[in-house]
């Protein structure tokens, strides 16, 4: 079986399925026992993602192969507290003036409008840091990390405004005491239940 026609996605109860794309109509549930057809009306289209996302496999491999490496990797229990609930948004409006008498004296100020997109999951990599994906936590960025200028008494002058913020550009907010053990009550769950999670938080309407 050619794993580039294997992808996971949802189905319309949120639900991760694993199908075989015969073509643009035909989805074969690669989990049940008999190659059934899955029903088309009853998947997410919009999630399906290639197989080779997740999975390290090669490019033939048997359908049982697939389906045992699948489930395995979806069955590994994770810690819920490695998890936190993030707030997708989107930055507009971004304003910047500056007031003072004089150059020395110049204060900069700055505003902005958020615009929320979507909640998600988002993953710690390590302690104090999180996987976002390419995207950046706004909060972290403008008050922890960039500086500019001299330094006075050994203290670098914090960086407020950085140069690729500007209108348009996605950032996550996130709750650092609310992970995702809170939000289940659990200390373990499987890795399939942290994704469809994941997808119903991101099909929430906010």
């Amino acid at each position: 079986m050619n794993t580039e026609r294997v992808f996971t996605a949802f189905n319309k109860e949120g639900k991760e399925i694993l199908l075989y794309v015969k073509d643009k109509d035909t989805y074969i549930d690669l989990l049940s026992n008999n190659n059934e057809i899955y029903n088309k009306d009853n998947i997410d289209l919009t999630s399906l993602k290639p197989i080779s996302n997740s999975l390290d496999l090669r490019k033939y491999m048997l359908r049982y192969s697939i389906k045992n490496k699948y489930k395995k990797d979806r069955e590994k229990l994770i810690e819920t507290n490695n998890y936190l609930l993030g707030l997708k948004v989107i930055v507009s409006d971004y304003q910047k003036w500056y007031t003072g008498d004089n150059i020395f004296e110049m204060e900069k100020h700055h505003r902005w409008q958020e615009n929320p997109k979507e909640y998600d999951l988002y993953r710690f990599i390590k302690k104090e840091e999180i996987s976002f994906d390419t995207t950046l936590n706004i909060y972290k960025n403008l008050s922890k990390e960039d500086f500019f200028g001299y330094e006075e008494n050994n203290e670098p002058e914090k960086l407020y405004h950085m140069d690729n913020f500007g209108n348009g550009k996605e950032y996550i907010i996130t709750k650092s005491n609310y992970d995702l053990s809170k939000m289940t009550k659990k200390a373990y769950l499987d890795k399939k239940t942290i994704n469809e999670i994941g997808y119903k938080l991101r099909k929430k309407i906010i």
